[in-house]
């Protein structure tokens, strides 16, 4: 009975060390997961791809920062921890420098759902097809070819996307947002300086930017809220039946294309100086005899929807495809 407990507390030793890595070493350990597993990702500083694959195991190798205390790696209730624990003082000092901290790629099964955090790193996240929860506040992220509930949020970093399904939110503060080929069940994207450029395919979406630029090609919308204070807003869609447009601007300019046959009413006003250009209809804004606002009003084949367009002092442009 001694042997087989002394054999019992070999075996969990050796398990325990194979999860743990210590200071600047080289980790390279798996664990078994499954599908809908969460994996919890935590790192300070530097570089971390994270792939989905089809093995029900998570794999993490490559090397952690020199200042690194360890490496958790482990099963929990919901799924798999992966941290590298760094000293109190380097949390505070985190460095922006990505070449000095982790360098990780952890793969996971493709239905997981993932959740990412750092403070300085670039990340590169992929097929990954259930859910993926990311934040960093400095450095480039990029993701591809990701389904499921997408939530990115980067603070300095710029957001590069590429063939997204799903309900999508994206967050920036000054990095910018490019996308390609992804299509949104619902689309929320929210800037303050960063520029927006996007052909996300999405029939809901809200769009707000305080200086960044919009440009988006949506395709067909049932309902678009987008706001802006100094950028420029370009976005083409085709509206739908009933569908519902209310774009808003304190000066950036406001250009807007549509479908030929829009069926739409269409309710246009500036208020400090602005001006209105519409070249979908031969209909012409009106200027009150007193003050410098316009407004514009008019509807087009039997209107179904409405196209509600506000700015203080920026112009808007109204265009067909």
């Amino acid at each position: 009975m001694k042997n087989v407990m002394k054999k019992s507390a070999v075996w969990t030793s050796l398990i325990l060390v194979s999860q743990l890595a210590f200071a600047g070493e080289k980790v390279d350990s798996e664990l078994k997961a499954g599908a809908g597993d969460v994996i919890e990702i935590e790192h300070l500083n530097g570089y971390a791809k994270i792939e989905g694959w089809d093995k029900d195991l998570v794999h993490v190798k490559g090397e952690l920062d020199e200042n690194a205390e360890g490496l958790t790696f482990e099963r929990t209730r919901q799924g798999v921890k992966i941290e590298v624990e760094m000293p109190s003082r380097y949390r505070r000092l985190a460095n922006d420098d990505y070449t000095k901290g982790d360098k990780l790629v952890i793969k996971v099964p493709h239905e997981s759902r993932v959740n990412y955090s750092s403070v300085n790193a670039q990340v590169d996240a992929r097929k990954l097809y259930k859910a993926l929860a990311l934040e960093t506040v400095n450095g480039e992220v990029e993701v591809e070819d990701v389904k499921g509930k997408i939530y990115i949020e980067s603070v300095n970093g710029d957001v590069s996307t590429r063939n997204l399904q799903g309900a999508i939110r994206i967050e920036t503060v000054n990095g910018d947002l490019d996308d390609k080929g992804s299509t949104a069940k619902k689309l929320v994207v929210e800037s303050v300086n960063g520029d927006i450029e996007s052909d996300m395919k999405s029939k809901e979406a809200r769009i707000e930017t305080v200086n960044g630029d919009i440009k988006l090609d949506l395709g067909d919308v049932s309902r678009l809220e987008m706001t802006t204070v100094n950028g420029t807003i370009d976005t083409h869609l085709n509206l739908l039946k009933d569908g519902d447009v209310e774009v808003t601007s304190v000066g950036g300019k406001i250009n807007l294309t549509l479908q030929k046959d829009v069926s739409a009413k269409f309710e246009i006003n500036t208020h400090a100086g602005g001006r209105i250009i519409n070249d979908l209809t031969s209909d012409k804004p009106e200027k009150p005899k007193y003050g410098p606002s316009r407004s514009l009003e008019f509807s087009t084949h039997n209107a179904s929807a409405d196209v509600e367009i506000e700015s203080v002092s920026g112009r808007i442009h109204l265009k067909s495809k």
